[in-house]
Order: C-alpha cells, then structure tokens, then sequence
C-alpha cells in the first residue's frame, strides 16, 4: 500500500468514526468538521504523493485530531482550570476557544460553559439569561449537554431562591437523559428539596 493511499484511507475512516460516534451521541454532525478533515487529509496525502515524504501515521492522525477538535480541546483545558479554581483563566480560554473558528457544536459546547463558568463566578443572573438564551436559541443540543444547561439553571434558580423554577430545570433533566450523571444529581436535588428534614 502506497504511503499517500494510507494517508487517504486514514483520513477517510477518521471522518467516519468521528461521525458515527457522533451518531451514536446524538450530537450534531459537523459540516466543518468534515470539510477540515478532507482537506487536510487530502493536503497531506498531496504533499506525500509529490514530495515523497513519508511520515509516521500516527503523527499524521495526531495532527488531524488537534486541528479538528481544537474547540473541544480548549474547553476541556477551560473545565480542567475551572476545576482548580482558576476562574478567570477559564474565562480566558473559553474567550479563545469561541475565536479559532469553531464548528457549530463546538460553539455551542463554548456557551454552555461559559454559562457555567458564570454560575461559579457568583454571576447567577447572567448565567440564568444565558442557559436560557441557550436552551430556546434552537441550537442543536445532545441530550448530555441539553441535561447540563437544565441542570445548571436549575443550580443558578437556587442560588436565587427560585425554588419552583429549580424544580422543573431538574424535573427537565430526568426527562431529557434519564440515567445520566446529571439526571442521578437531578434526583438528589429533588430529594433534598423535597425532604429536607431526612438529608
């Protein structure tokens, strides 16, 4: 097998599994993100044909893999400084992730948590509006994301006292991914809210 055919066959499934993992999350399929993965594959396995370089595969997927998913990279650097308490610095690289030219799903795996992020900086008000604006933009939303802009506006209405409203954001949860993470933190809630006394 020729060495820009292995680039092309490569390339090819990388578009094909990333697709159908997205398929099988009920998550967008991303136009861009298969546009960017042709043209690179097809630049690659171009310069390997006309030059003659050969260079590792696993180097080559590496590199499609960063250019690709580069939004979904930055966000999770952001969650992982969130994480640490380093609130501004998320802020920052969330900022950045919504300027490398994100993918509509990438966009929106942006919002979402720069809605969060907000929720943690003590911001309730601006992160009800903006999981709000989120959750009725018409965006497309997987039902793991869907949960967690539910669950967090429910967590911003608390923070405000709005307990009939934090109800129905959790009740929202367990409808849109029952036995999710956030549907098992849904139903604590709602515990807790409801027999406060036995927890």
């Amino acid at each position: 097998m020729s060495h820009p055919f292995l680039i092309l066959l490569l390339g090819f499934l990388y578009a094909v599994l990333f697709g159908f993992v997205s398929l099988l999350r009920r998550d967008a399929l991303s136009v861009r993100f298969a546009v960017e993965s042709i043209l690179i594959t097809l630049t690659a396995a171009a310069l390997s044909y006309f030059t003659g370089t050969e260079y590792n595969p696993v180097f080559f997927l590496a590199v499609l893999y960063l250019i690709t998913m580069r939004v979904r990279f930055i966000v999770d650097i952001g969650i992982f400084l969130a994480g640490q308490g380093k609130l501004e610095s998320a802020s920052k690289v969330f900022e950045f992730g919504m300027k490398i030219f994100p993918d509509a799903p990438g966009r929106t795996l942006v919002r979402l948590n720069q809605a969060i992020l907000l929720l943690h900086r003590g911001r309730a008000d601006e992160s009800i509006e903006a999981l709000k604006e989120l959750l009725t933009s018409g965006e497309h939303l997987s039902p793991k994301n869907e949960s967690a802009a539910h669950y967090n506006l429910a967590l911003a209405y608390l923070k405000k006292n709005q307990e009939s409203k934090a109800i129905d954001e959790l009740n929202a949860v367990l409808s849109t991914h029952p036995g999710s993470i956030y549907a098992r933190r849904a139903e604590t809630r709602l515990a807790s809210l409801q027999n406060p006394k036995k927890l």
